[in-house]
C-alpha cells in the first residue's frame, strides 16, 4: 500500500512540475509540490530517477540567499532572540549571524538584532528585554 501511495506522490510531483515550471516561479512551484526547499526537491527528483528535471530548478544565488537571510531576520526581530533566530536560519550562533550580516553590508539590521542583547563574556548574546527569563 505503501508503494503505490508513493508512486502516485511521484507522479503528481512530476506532473505538477512540467506543467508549472515554465510559468510560475521557481519558489512558488516547490512550494505548490509540497517540499520547503529547491535542494530537498532536487533531490527527491534525483532519487525518483528524474535528474532532468531536477537540472531545471535552479540552486539560488549567493544574493537570493543573502536577501532572504536579511528579510527573515527583519521579519524576526522582537519575535525571537538572537540566538534563536540565528540557529533557524543554519547558523551556529548569534555572533556568526551578526559577522555574516555586517559582512553583506547589512550593518543596520545586525545593529538592530543587538540592540536589546548585551553578550556576556563567552560572546553569546544575552536578552533585556523586560518580562522575558533568560
Amino acid at each position: 500500500m505503501a508503494v503505490q501511495g508513493e508512486s502516485e506522490r511521484r507522479r503528481e510531483v512530476i506532473e505538477a512540475l512540467e506543467e508549472m515550471m515554465d510559468d510560475y516561479p521557481t519558489d512558488a512551484v516547490v512550494d505548490a509540490c509540497g517540499y520547503s526547499s529547491r535542494v530537498q526537491l532536487r533531490m527527491q527528483l534525483k532519487r525518483w530517477g528524474r535528474p532532468d528535471l531536477a537540472a531545471k530548478i535552479p540552486s539560488k544565488t549567493s544574493e537570493e540567499r543573502r536577501a532572504d537571510v536579511a528579510s527573515e531576520v527583519e521579519r524576526l526581530i522582537g519575535l525571537r532572540d538572537p540566538e534563536d533566530i540565528a540557529v533557524a536560519l543554519g547558523y551556529h550562533s548569534a555572533s556568526s549571524l551578526d559577522r555574516a550580516l555586517r559582512r553583506w553590508g547589512y550593518s543596520d539590521l545586525a545593529r538592530r538584532l543587538a540592540e536589546d542583547s548585551d553578550r556576556d563574556d563567552t560572546g553569546r548574546f544575552i536578552l533585556h528585554t523586560l518580562g522575558r527569563i533568560r
